[in-house]
């Protein structure tokens, strides 16, 4: 009986813990500050939507092209991009993504945008060169560090990437 009782009271606690709210960062507004809070946002591909949940559980569409992405409790940022969602890590000069991938093989894929709202490239050295093809610090140092070190953190607390395109002048 005991344990029927601690099983029940255990269930309640994990089904009781309050759902994370998400803040909506409108893609027209990104300066103005976020929008209106959610407990879900999910992408629709056709039509191309936002399905968004309030925290009352109200459901909302908005257009994907006026959703710039959302921002998390804990203050983590994503963006929507394409249709789908990617984790901001650090907005510098440069901004370096992450899109996970949890199928039979975990994985990250790393991507970066020279504007906080400009088109996403995958993170190689190949699209690093044509994106600073006119920066000839940047090609030098691309030349110079190894790519696995460019998502090391510096003392600055900085990615060493993003340290090196501060350093050039992007």
């Amino acid at each position: 009986m005991k344990g029927r009782i601690l099983f029940l009271i255990a269930a309640c606690l994990a089904g009781c813990s309050p759902r994370q709210t998400l803040t909506l960062i409108p893609s027209d507004s990104r300066d103005s500050g976020p929008e209106g809070h959610y407990r879900s946002v999910d992408v629709k591909m056709n039509p191309y939507q936002v399905k968004l949940v309030t925290v009352s559980g109200k459901k909302e569409t908005r257009p994907a092209n006026e959703v710039w992405g959302y921002k998390d409790a804990k203050g983590h940022r994503y963006r929507l991009y394409r249709g789908v969602i990617y984790e901001v890590l650090q907005e510098k000069q440069v901004t370096i993504y992450r899109e996970s991938s949890f199928g039979e093989v975990w994985r990250n894929n790393y991507y970066y945008s020279l504007t906080p709202e400009g088109e996403l490239f995958y993170l190689n050295r190949k699209n690093l060169g044509i994106s600073f093809a006119g920066n000839a610090c940047v090609q030098k140092l691309l030349e110079e560090m190894p790519s696995r070190s460019w998502l090391e953190v510096t003392g600055s607390g900085n990615y060493r990437l993003v340290d090196a395109c501060e350093g050039c002048g992007k």
